[in-house]
């Protein structure tokens, strides 16, 4: 196993990486990690995302629980049916209110950072 030794002179040069310049671009260590393109795929990322979560809410969320969405993405679905305690059956099996909490805590909870995606 090896270690890590840091000199001061690389602890010096990490400690201003998070600066920005007076042209607002990182300075230090994280200058040459800034790639404008980075946010520019960020925002498409993001629509990619939420396209998908919009699709959910209304094709396959509605089949699983049975009815018309009444938000635009699934997050809001299920956060609804978590605070309504008359929720209703999705399918004849189990409540709305059960399957919601079993997709949050298994599907949506691990991959939040806060590890409360549902709220």
């Amino acid at each position: 196993m090896t270690m890590l030794k840091h000199d001061a002179a690389s602890v010096r040069r990490t400690r201003g990486a998070h600066r920005l310049g007076g042209d607002g671009q990182p300075v230090g260590a994280l200058s040459r990690l800034y790639e404008p393109e980075a946010s520019a795929r960020c925002r498409q990322d993001s629509k990619v995302g939420l396209a998908a979560d919009f699709f959910y809410n209304v094709v396959l969320a509605t089949l699983l629980f049975c009815e018309l969405p009444q938000e635009w993405l699934f997050t809001g679905r299920l956060q609804r049916y978590l605070r309504d305690p008359n929720a209703g059956q999705a399918w004849w099996m189990y409540s709305r209110k059960t399957v919601a909490r079993w997709l949050c805590d298994n599907l949506l909870d691990p991959f939040d950072p806060s590890g409360n995606h549902c709220g």
